[in-house]
């Protein structure tokens, strides 16, 4: 018998149901203490997404890992934070092309993103690929390809610029 993982309780019966995942995370099982089946769940997995945000106030390269907080950010369940770490606009350069399932600018001052092309997509996650702008104005001089239901949001004031082909 699998050793069961965190628990909820169950109030009418006292016991608590346990639950944790079958090999390969496809399925969960509900069970009393006592080892008896309440119910199962079969579902594939969906990764959660991962953010990781730009950290340091210079410009510099997408492909460089320390200047992320998480790793290099490229995958389709990969959110990008360009936040409040830069005093004066910067420029953010990628050599390979990246995809991405958001991007997040947050900062009066400007980020430009330049170099290779970036793909926003969600490739079957759960949540649509976005970018948005909180605050200031933010530049793609590279290509960039929108995936279905891509949403671009902005702030009040903000804006975000394509210069290059979408």
């Amino acid at each position: 018998m699998t050793t069961p993982g965190p628990c909820w309780p169950n109030t009418r019966s006292g016991r608590r149901w346990p639950f944790w995942a079958a090999s390969p995370i496809d399925r969960v099982d509900f069970r009393t203490d006592d080892g008896g089946a309440i119910f199962y769940i079969d579902a594939p997995f969906i990764p959660l997404a991962t953010t990781s945000d730009w950290v340091v106030d210079a410009s510099g390269n997408w492909d460089t890992s320390a200047n992320w907080s998480a790793g290099i950010p490229d995958g389709n369940t990969s959110v990008v934070g360009f936040g409040s770490v830069i005093s004066a606009p910067r420029t953010v350069t990628n050599l390979a092309a990246k995809t991405v399932l958001g991007i997040v600018f947050d900062n009066s001052n400007s980020y430009t993103l330049a170099g290779s092309g970036v793909t926003l997509t969600n490739d079957g996650n759960v949540s649509s690929p976005s970018v948005t702008a909180m605050q200031g104005s933010h530049v793609f001089d590279n290509s960039v390809t929108l995936g279905a239901s891509t949403e671009v949001t902005t702030g009040a004031g903000a804006t975000v610029t394509f210069n290059a082909p979408i």
